[in-house]
């Protein structure tokens, strides 16, 4: 290809170039007294139509088939007339000219902002959205971009716009979900390369190809939002090539403290290791529905994140929460003072939330109520020193055992929040002993269970995530490093299998 050619009807008007074309030449083209982007494509090469069959022939076309029929069904399916599909760049010719393959696509500004996190918060906030809604549009008709990095975005602002958008280009790597290309061919940026990607690429064996799915984007939105809103990329140990490397190895991306604590719950989620807990789109462009979000913050050195949870020394009732955030579910089964046997009462029973709240917090155990005769074996004369002299309520040593179950919203849109609660568990059996304690009373048994939802009709394999009873505080090392593992991730769109977890609650043996 050089300037002056004519590749079926496109009269090539510039000299091409290779520069950041990996595989292919680019040149801009004239056809029909309209404007195109020519790329070319170095390999694979085509075998003419007139070539003798042999088998050795039908091994070199195996590869040039594969490539063409995968670029012209992601062709079809990117239909440039769909809705929502202004800020995508696609493709408006595929074919070959002898045994090179081209692509043409509409000529367009490909200026694009150096400095996207320069951006004031509203405008960080539609940026993020555009790129999100498009790339929902490509998840949404199962086709993975597979080469998600700064470079394919072009973020541009209309002289009569207000704000800033994001158009994607280049679908050249792109494939359906689960159907990559081999591991020798497949393309792809190392650097915002998913951590399943990097292992199907090195040819682990524990990663086949139904393991590349939109999730490889995800990870890689992640580490661009977190680029885009900060000017830098989440920071990983100097010995790891890059970041999905790091995670492989089991390291911990640190990112910008500036963050808000949603976008950095947002981000964490996106980077998870195990693909299938990462958010799906419609999740990521919740999460960004408030500017508040995209704003950095300059916390001082040792000062409280917003939405601290409350601390065990805390005696003022908690302040309502933020609409959206939600706590543990706890049903109680605590024994029936007359019969002695036990008996469940619902969550929330006895507390009165704000409207559209939740409960603040699970409900504890009844206490006696001045003026009703009291249940159970009245004070003996040891027990009689006991009264406090002041109020005249019984300080003795009724003890009880309870079994408390603590039902876990984990889907991909608890993320913003579900540190919060993940806190609020740890604490809740400590908190529940000083209560009792205050009003004289003891807990001779404790045991906690913990049940994590999801969806059943997302993925019925992480749907429900349990423990057996834990008594505590003899095992509060296993309760603990089972809550310190939840992670948000899942759901999609149905509602989540909520009352079964409740009903798995309400049945425990």
């Amino acid at each position: 290809m050089k300037q002056g050619d004519v590749i079926a009807g496109y009269r090539i008007t510039t000299a091409p170039t290779n520069a950041n074309g990996g595989k292919c030449i680019c040149a801009f083209a004239e056809k029909s007294g309209s404007a195109y982007f020519i790329k070319q494509f170095l390999e694979p090469k085509r075998p003419k139509d007139d070539a003798r069959d042999s088998p050795s022939l039908r091994i070199r076309r195996q590869l040039p088939e594969e490539f063409e029929e995968r670029h012209r069904t992601i062709t079809k399916r990117l239909r440039p007339d769909a809705h929502g599909g202004g800020n995508l760049v696609l493709a408006t010719d595929f074919f070959h000219e002898g045994s090179t393959y081209c692509k043409a696509t509409e000529r367009i500004d490909t200026s694009s902002l150096e400095k996207p996190q320069a951006l004031e918060p509203r405008q960080k906030m539609v940026l993020l959205k555009t790129l999100g809604t498009s790339l929902k549009q490509l998840h949404d008709i199962d086709v993975v971009h597979g080469d998600l990095k700064p470079l394919n975005v072009l973020v541009q602002r209309r002289d009569d716009a207000a704000f800033h958008t994001a158009k994607l280009i280049d679908f050249d790597d792109s494939y359906v979900a689960g159907k990559p290309p081999a591991p020798e061919d497949i393309a792809g940026d190392s650097v915002y390369g998913a951590p399943e990607w990097r292992r199907y690429l090195q040819q682990d064996d524990s990663v086949g190809s139904d393991r590349l799915t939109c999730a490889v984007d995800v990870f890689a939105l992640g580490l661009m939002t977190h680029l885009y809103l900060t000017g830098e990329l989440p920071r990983h140990d100097a010995q790891f090539g890059s970041p999905a490397d790091a995670v492989n190895a089991g390291e911990r991306l640190r990112f910008d403290p500036r963050l808000s604590d949603e976008v950095q719950g947002l981000l964490r989620a996106m980077i998870q290791a195990d693909p299938k807990r990462r958010p799906r789109m419609m999740t990521y462009l919740k999460a960004l529905s408030d500017p508040k979000v995209c704003a950095l913050q300059h916390r001082r050195p040792g000062s409280a994140a917003p939405n601290k949870p409350p601390t065990e020394e805390s005696s003022a009732p908690p302040p309502p929460h933020e609409p959206g955030s939600r706590q543990p579910q706890a049903a109680h089964r605590q024994p029936c003072p007359r019969t002695g046997r036990a008996r469940t009462r619902s969550p929330g029973a006895g507390h009165r939330a704000g409207p559209g709240h939740l409960a603040r917090s699970p409900v504890l155990p009844r206490t006696h109520q001045p003026g009703r005769p009291r249940p159970g074996p009245q004070p003996t004369v040891n027990q009689e020193s006991r009264m406090n002299p002041t109020n005249h309520q019984y300080q003795g040593n009724l003890q009880y055992a309870v079994d408390i179950v603590l039902c876990i919203d984990a889907t991909g849109s608890m993320f913003p929040v579900l540190d919060n609660v993940k806190s609020s568990a740890l604490q809740f059996h400590s908190r529940l002993n000083d209560v009792m304690a205050k009003k004289g009373k003891a807990i001779s048994q404790l045991r906690l269970k913990t049940i994590t939802f999801r969806d059943f009709g997302d993925d019925p394999a992480t749907a429900i995530e349990q423990t057996d009873f834990l008594r505590l505080p003899d095992q509060a090392k296993d309760f603990e490093r089972f809550v310190r593992g939840i992670d948000a991730g899942g759901g999609g769109d149905l509602p989540e299998s909520g009352l079964e977890a409740l009903a798995l609650a309400v049945n425990s043996p």
